[in-house]
């Protein structure tokens, strides 16, 4: 059994799109994993004036926001920068008073289950807020616990950009009113989320999404393979979730989907996706028990997606990326009964939960939810995926018009500009476009 996992140091994802591979051991944590709040992480612990403090509370924020300072500190060096994020933050310069590669949560037992850490980091950071006072506070999507502190700011009178506001993917009808009248300005990766963010009186700004910035352009430029992977078969991604309950829910039923397909595909290859949060046992576990042998971990979504001929991707920003990476895939959400009645209830107006199908308000990709989101449904729709490459490729164009209205690359350093144009006191136009 491959049960080594593969990491990957994306500290360099923007400069050519560079990335070096190293092997990672699982259970290893870093110091900065384990620091409490007030102890310093990454780049200038110690500083006592802080320029920029950044709010990122889940896995995908994190990796926007890391991208974020780098571009922040490639234009002004001498910037101070500290926060709450994770690994990609603290790569990219941030040094963090808390890691909160654990804080992502689903559903209502998650977020209950939170409530008694998020309470204590909430009190900390209230405290840290109000003794350094940062020129300027940018908080990354994690829409409730944000929300909070775009008021507290606001009452306290600090500067905020909220950058991916919460729910920004949305083309339904949901109110944006609370976000665009608390947060200073508002740098969305979406258009038509500025759209109605300046209806609703904010100073938002479309500056196009930074997925764009982490793959290269166009399909046709894939980076080279995965050391020493069996040779033969397709390799089939599989992207469960950063947080435990996803790989929960998720991972039993894209397990027995992949057992199902080695009967036409006997010499495929999955590849795993992991959160470095996550303890691997629970990945080898599922695995194991659908009796998969020819499989291998991989840290992190970019090299499973570049390196996968299709994959099965969880609901969420997973499948943009699967989108940028133009590898075809089948989306699953799947959670608990109360998890589905509360996403039932709150859904409202939503039709797709795969970002490109909501780009394109279209059903391109394949989409399972709940209860249909089982072992033989999910390797029925791989199985046609892999057996037609017509359908593959007309997938990858249409790929490629969802990622056209976003924007260019360079989203990242658009926001970056943003962040120093407000920290220099220059009037910022809310029509600013990439």
């Amino acid at each position: 059994m491959m049960a080594e996992t593969l990491s990957w140091d994306l500290s360099g994802f923007t400069e050519g799109g560079a990335v070096a591979f190293s092997v990672h051991r699982p259970g290893s944590q870093s110091e900065c994993d384990k620091a409490p709040v007030d102890v310093g992480c990454g780049r200038g612990s110690g500083q006592a004036v802080t320029d920029v403090f950044i709010v990122a509370g889940e896995p995908s924020g994190d990796l926007w926001g890391g991208l974020l300072v780098t571009e922040l500190l490639r234009l002004r060096p001498e910037l101070s920068v500290r926060g709450i994020g994770s690994r990609h933050m603290a790569s990219a310069g941030v040094e963090l008073l808390w890691d909160s590669g654990r804080w992502g949560a689903m559903g209502f037992q998650e977020v209950v289950r939170r409530i008694p850490r998020m309470a204590v980091a909430a009190a900390r950071l209230k405290r840290v807020l109000r003794r350094e006072r940062p020129r300027l506070l940018v908080l990354i999507d994690f829409g409730v616990f944000n929300m909070h502190f775009a008021r507290f700011a606001r009452r306290n009178g600090l500067r905020t950009l909220y950058y991916f506001p919460p729910s920004s993917w949305d083309r339904g009808e949901r109110a944006v009113d609370a976000v665009a009248q608390t947060a200073d300005y508002i740098g969305t990766p979406f258009p038509w989320s500025a759209e109605r963010l300046r209806a609703a009186g904010g100073r938002a700004m479309f500056t196009g999404h930074p997925v764009l910035d982490l793959y290269p352009v166009g399909c046709r430029e894939r980076p080279p393979a995965i050391e020493n992977l069996p040779a033969g078969g397709p390799k089939i991604g599989v992207l469960s979730g950063s947080r435990a309950v996803e790989v929960r829910y998720i991972l039993p039923q894209a397990a027995a989907a992949c057992k199902l397909l080695l009967e036409d595909y006997p010499e495929a290859v999955f590849l795993v996706s992991v959160s470095p949060h996550l303890d691997p046992g629970m990945v080898i576990g599922p695995l194991e028990r659908a009796g998969l042998s020819r499989f291998v971990l991989v840290e992190g979504s970019r090299p499973v997606l570049l390196n996968s001929d299709v994959a099965i991707v969880k609901s969420g920003s997973a499948t943009l990326e699967a989108a940028a990476a133009c590898c075809p895939f089948v989306t699953v959400y799947r959670g608990s009964a109360l998890m589905w009645w509360q996403f039932r209830l709150m859904r409202l107006n939503v039709q797709y939960v795969a970002m490109p199908n909501i780009i394109l308000q279209e059903p391109l990709v394949p989409e399972l939810w709940q209860w249909e989101a089982n072992g033989p449904a999910i390797a029925e729709h791989l199985r046609e995926l892999l057996a037609d490459s017509e359908r593959r490729e007309q997938m990858r164009e249409k790929f490629a018009e969802a990622l056209g209205q976003l924007g260019e690359p360079g989203a990242s350093a658009r926001a970056a500009k943003l962040a120093l144009s407000i920290l220099d006191g220059e009037v910022v136009s809310s029509t600013a476009a990439t």
